[in-house]
């Protein structure tokens, strides 16, 4: 009698449970980044500012301008580039100086390598894989300032490198 009385408690409980588990899990879906908007001058068709898909190149951007002008230099240009939002491209003519105020010199921290990043003062091998981790986990430096946010640069680091880098065009 015992043994019937479990077998129809299990039964019972078996017929009767909830289909789930009472625990509702809920994963969120991935954010997807919008549009980006940058900004195209120079030596192209239609200069202005476009919307792009994110992950899109200057060479998207010189396109959706309608494409270079017959003078325009496109070895001044990295067409390969990832387009940010809010960036600014310019496209230079042939016959144009190179401007007064030449950043070539200045090292892109948005694209150096870690051992590149070690040719600036203060930067040693901790600090240059500090800029690049950071770059990895949060994005792109929008602002130069953003490197005092990096471990282990304080502003006396900082100051010494500020008018060295860049953050690209």
């Amino acid at each position: 009698m015992l043994i019937g009385a479990a077998l129809s408690g299990a039964i019972f409980f078996l017929l009767n449970r909830p289909s789930g588990s009472g625990v509702t899990v809920i994963t969120p879906s991935p954010t997807q980044a919008g549009p980006i908007q940058a900004y195209i001058t120079g030596a192209v068709v239609s200069p202005g500012v476009y919307t792009l898909q994110p992950e899109s190149r200057v060479n998207d951007l010189v396109q959706a301008a309608g494409g270079a002008l017959p003078e325009a230099d496109m070895t001044s240009v990295n067409l390969a580039k990832r387009v940010s939002d809010e960036d600014q491209v310019y496209v230079s003519s042939v016959d144009e100086a190179p401007p007064a105020s030449s950043r070539s010199n200045l090292l892109d921290i948005n694209q150096a390598s870690a051992e590149q990043l070690m040719a600036l003062p203060g930067i040693g091998e901790v600090r240059s894989r500090a800029i690049v981790n950071y770059r990895i986990e949060i994005g792109r430096f929008q602002r130069i300032d953003q490197l005092l946010d990096v471990p282990g640069i304080g502003s006396a680091t900082f100051e010494g490198i500020r008018d060295l880098v860049t953050l690209g065009t």
